[in-house]
């Protein structure tokens, strides 16, 4: 009938099915170019799966923030650290311990301005051969409690005070933090953060002063919204911590 508007009406799942078999249908019978016309007639995209949204679909949310509970009761800020700024476990102990070692310095403004950790200007530990991270938002109130943690944190001390919670699922934390991103950053930006970009790309397109500004405000939104979707699950943040 060369009537589309149907498929307005379907979410962006069903849209995606109902095309790729209406695509086949239209090669079978020699119609694939008319079927590409009304696909642009009536403004209509194939929209692919995001990754990101995949991966967190294929975890239990609630059981992912019960885990986050239990997890901060044993290591608060370490884990509000990570969930905060979305880097990967290792990044986030190299970070967590660098804050310390400079506050100790009287030299944190080296590394923490404005709300953001610049990683890049520690080339040897964040801009590694394969995994990068340049830039991560952090409330200054999560810095303030890094700064006065008892103790710096190896991947040894976080596995064995874990241990009775196994099995770690801090990398599950850095997906939720992308997931939940998308509604606050587009994807070129989340990929930014998360050091998903060339080092050039990166000077060349992102650090600008202007632009990092408007940045920082809409992930101040995004972590804000994060912490409170994970309350809203019945985890409420913890203050103290076991030694």
């Amino acid at each position: 009938m060369g009537d589309l508007s149907p498929l307005l009406e379907l979410s962006p799942d069903k849209r995606r099915h109902v095309l790729s078999a209406l695509a086949a249908l239209a090669r079978f019978t020699g119609r694939y170019e008319e079927f590409k016309r009304l696909k642009r007639r009536y403004g209509i995209k194939v929209e692919k799966p995001s990754k990101i949204m995949a991966q967190i679909d294929s975890s239990d949310l609630k059981s992912l923030a019960e885990w986050i509970h239990r997890a901060r009761e044993i290591l608060g800020v370490f884990i509000d650290f990570i969930l905060a700024t979305g880097m990967r476990p290792s990044e986030a102990i190299e970070s967590f311990n660098l804050i310390k070692e400079l506050h100790e310095k009287g030299r944190l403004r080296d590394y923490y301005k404005d709300g953001w950790l610049e990683h890049f200007r520690y080339e040897k530990l964040f801009l590694r051969r394969t995994k990068k991270v340049y830039v991560s938002y952090c409330p200054r109130e999560i810095v303030t409690a890094v700064t006065e943690y008892p103790e710096k944190l190896s991947v040894e001390k976080i596995r064995h005070r874990l241990e009775e919670i196994k099995p770690l699922r801090l990398k599950q934390i850095r997906k939720l933090w992308a997931s939940h991103m998308t509604k606050h950053l587009t994807e070129p930006e989340i990929n930014m953060i998360q050091g998903r970009v060339g080092k050039s790309v990166f000077m060349q397109h992102y650090f600008n002063p202007s632009y990092v500004t408007d940045l920082r405000n809409r992930i101040e939104k995004g972590v804000k919204s994060l912490f409170t979707m994970i309350a809203s699950l019945g985890v409420t943040p913890v203050t103290s911590e076991k030694s």
